[in-house]
This record gives C-alpha cells, sequence and structure tokens, in this order.
C-alpha cells in the first residue's frame, strides 16, 4: 500500500507476509489525522514485512499516535524511516 492520502477505517494495521507500506508526508492514517500524521491502535510488522515512512523535505516529520508498535526482528521485518524526525506518542489509558 503506497500512501500519499488520507486513509481512514484501520485501527490495527498487519504488514506481513514481505508486504508493504509506504506514507509520506502527504499521506496519513487515521479518521482525524492530518497530513504527516497516523493515528492507529497498533502496528504490526512481522513475517518480512515493511513499514516505510518517506519526507519529501527534511524540514518536515512524521507524527505516530499509537498505542502498540510490534516489529519482529526474528521474522526480518523492516522499519523503514527516511524522514528528519518521528514523534512516537503512546497513547495513554484511562480505567
Amino acid at each position: 500500500m503506497f500512501v500519499n492520502y488520507q486513509v481512514t477505517g484501520i485501527e490495527d494495521l498487519y504488514v506481513f507476509d514481505g508486504g508493504l507500506v509506504y506514507i509520506d508526508t502527504n499521506g496519513s492514517m487515521g479518521a482525524d489525522s492530518m497530513p504527516s500524521e497516523i493515528q492507529l491502535a497498533s502496528v504490526h510488522v512481522q513475517d518480512r514485512g515493511t513499514f516505510e515512512l518517506f519526507s519529501y523535505d527534511k524540514h518536515i516529520g512524521m507524527e505516530m499516535n499509537l498505542t502498540n508498535m510490534t516489529v519482529s526482528i526474528i521474522d526480518c521485518a523492516s522499519l523503514v524511516g527516511t524522514f528528519t524526525y518521528a514523534q512516537i506518542q503512546r497513547k495513554s489509558f484511562t480505567h
């Protein structure tokens, strides 16, 4: 999946079996997301999957708001960032 637009309707993203998710700074994921923002409950990368973030401008970063992120090194999964900075924030839970 190549994302350079807003994608909604996904809460848990699984990238596996050699799959690729590529998001550039024009794209976003999540109902209330703006360009270069990813707002998901979880991202799981395993079994040779690749999750890649890319910025066309070194002054524009990516913001990820996630509850959980899993990258399986054993399965040769890849988390690739060709961007200046990424801000990963953990969502707080209220009980």
